[in-house]
């Protein structure tokens, strides 16, 4: 399977599915790892396609560092997924160090970006960062998500 096919087939489903059900978690876990894999996608598809692209690049962490660099959001989604694969991060800073950031839950006026937020503020699963910021994750995602199809355009991945 390459990047079009883990989009098409798992990322874009698993969006999907968070979309429509902004306050469960399972949906949120899914989909964060769905979007973050995409990068480890990219990573071999260019490592096959386009060498230059990741020359120096010694493996699909390092690449996911490189996108992480280029965009907060894509940064945001890897930290979440890291942290929800491994329970609890303990290297480098993340801005999500423990699975338990990412919770469902109501949320306050102001409590998060305007732009983020549902009006009527149902439970929704949020991320609180380590810097104390709270995201909605399915926000985070399409912003991510969208990111990493801008780059897989750019790549000229079919």
């Amino acid at each position: 399977m390459g990047p079009r096919e883990h989009l098409e087939q798992i990322v874009l489903p698993n969006m999907g599915e968070l979309r429509t059900n902004f306050e469960n978690d399972r949906y949120a876990f899914n989909a964060a790892a769905s979007v973050d894999a995409l990068a480890g996608h990219l990573y071999w598809w260019c490592c096959a396609r386009a060498p230059h692209e990741v020359a120096g690049v010694p493996d699909d962490s390092a690449y996911r560092a490189r996108l992480a660099q280029a965009n907060a959001e894509f940064a945001l989604v890897r930290d979440i997924a890291k942290a929800q694969k491994h329970a609890c991060l303990i290297y480098r800073t993340p801005q999500v160090s423990t699975a338990a950031q990412v919770q469902t839950r109501s949320l306050g006026w102001d409590e998060v970006r305007w732009d983020e937020g549902r009006w009527d503020s149902p439970p929704q699963v949020v991320v609180e960062t380590n810097a104390g910021e709270v995201r909605v994750v399915d926000a985070v995602l399409d912003l991510a998500l969208s990111f990493l199809e801008v780059e897989m355009r750019r790549l000229g991945v079919p």
